[in-house]
């Protein structure tokens, strides 16, 4: 019902699960319409507000900031983004890295790192097995 949701919407608990779910929503606007660096802050901004309860959607958020800021062409921004989200993961339970877009993320620090950081490729791989717990962990 309209007052069921209306008081929902007024839980201040809610509140930063709605402002997460509104810049997200912001997020992939600007993605749709290539404004890849705008829509970086935007994840950043996303990431910063995910709480420890919502691990998977700050993971997921600093995979898509160093998607964006790779595609505005900022490979620096995209490293240090994508280690955040890496860092994030270490934090997450092992069952929900197996359904969360960690496995994206790694895959996508591998393709920069093989040309940005070719000295990093491995230790991701080490790293991402360790994160998934097989090495059977790239995304299909």
């Amino acid at each position: 019902t309209s007052r069921g949701l209306g008081a929902a919407c007024s839980a201040p608990e809610l509140a930063p699960r709605l402002e997460l779910i509104c810049i997200l929503a912001r997020c992939a606007g600007l993605v749709h319409a290539g404004e890849f660096e705008r829509a970086a802050q935007a994840y950043r901004e996303a990431a910063a507000l995910a709480s420890a309860d919502d691990l998977p959607a700050r993971v997921d958020a600093w995979r898509m900031a160093s998607y964006c800021h790779e595609r505005a062409g900022h490979d620096d921004l995209a490293w240090a983004a994508g280690q955040m989200g890496l860092t994030s993961a270490d934090d997450l339970d092992p069952e929900l890295r197996r359904h969360s877009t960690l496995p994206f993320l790694g895959a996508a620090l591998i393709s920069l790192a093989e040309r940005t950081h070719p000295n990093e490729v491995v230790k991701l791989e080490v790293r991402m097995v360790g994160l998934m717990g097989t090495r059977a962990w790239r995304p299909s």
